[in-house]
């Protein structure tokens, strides 16, 4: 199976991880100073670490009810990778070969891949629970391309995939109150392009793994954030074909980034900029707090 990182990827500084992490150190150590942090070992209890590999788990429980996805572009066509690049296990035991973008025609092979909200091509509908899941299935044997459900309050929608997981501690740091929760569902291939958030985001991946690269706050202007209201968390850079013309800021820019494995939660302050792609089929849940004064959204 052939993934694509954007350049420089897992060659810089690594996201840290800590292991059963309490409260009172997460909140000393990572929310006052507004550090990212991946977290281990605190999702084993949850139910949905099981269930949520089962296909026909999901299909029983939800497999009537109607989803927003989007989707955009073809399927990069096949190509030999070059020897010696990093191969990592998936969680069903298939081989991921992990490797940057650096050439130019390999680029242009994989134009399509990762299509997202910024792309003109890019495109949502409704479908069943059902169809959303063959799609996902059927990625990688088809020329479609990747069906994602993305940032979608599933778990208000589908009651029992909410009893499937827990409201982390983490998320009481500051005495905020919990604004979002939200479902990330799709085959390898999906992106969700650089940005920011204004809340406090912990980033809990249930099945599956996925890259993620992050730049601190401070590099806000660096990154090309668009002018328009709408997309104005947005950076106009694609990772994946920087325009070194456009945007020669970005290249040299330090940043961190991990590879999140499944069973592993990724604390991401408010404001730090970051890009996403899943490496396998992957089921992320986003939990979004603020610690300010304002009602919660979750229940």
């Amino acid at each position: 199976v052939l993934q694509i990182l954007p350049i420089r990827s897992l060659s810089s500084k690594i996201v840290g991880k800590r292991s059963a992490l309490s409260l009172e150190a997460f909140l000393c150590e990572y929310f006052l100073s507004g550090s990212p942090v991946i977290i281990t070992d605190c999702m084993a209890h949850w139910p949905a670490r099981t269930r949520w590999n089962d296909m026909d788990y999901l299909r029983r429980i939800a497999g009537d009810r109607t989803v927003p996805v989007e989707f955009s572009g073809n399927l990069v066509e096949q190509w030999n990778p070059s020897p010696g690049n990093r191969i990592l296990n998936d969680h069903n035991g298939k081989k991921l070969q992990i490797f940057p973008l650096t050439d130019e025609s390999f680029r242009e092979r994989c134009s399509w891949v990762g299509k997202n909200y910024l792309c003109s091509e890019w495109k949502q509908e409704l479908v069943t629970f059902s169809e959303f899941l063959e799609r996902v299935q059927s990625t990688g044997c088809s020329s479609k391309a990747p069906t994602y459900l993305a940032q979608h309050q599933l778990f208000d929608q589908i009651n029992d995939l909410r009893k499937d997981i827990s409201i982390p501690d983490y998320c009481c740091a500051g005495g905020g109150e919990l604004r979002s929760l939200n479902a990330w569902f799709g085959p390898a291939g999906t992106v969700t392009p650089l940005h920011h958030d204004p809340h406090h985001n912990i980033l809990a991946q249930v099945v599956g793994k996925k890259y993620v690269r992050l730049y601190s706050a401070t590099y806000s202007e660096e990154l090309y954030p668009y002018s328009e209201t709408m997309l104005y968390n947005s950076s106009q850079v694609d990772l994946d074909n920087i325009d070194e013309v456009e945007f020669p800021k970005v290249r040299d820019l330090e940043f961190i980034d991990c590879i999140l494995e499944e069973g592993e939660m990724l604390y991401i302050p408010p404001k730090w900029w970051h890009y996403v792609r899943s490496l396998t089929t992957s089921f992320s849940v986003s939990y979004w707090w603020s610690t300010d004064s304002g009602s919660s959204m979750v229940s």
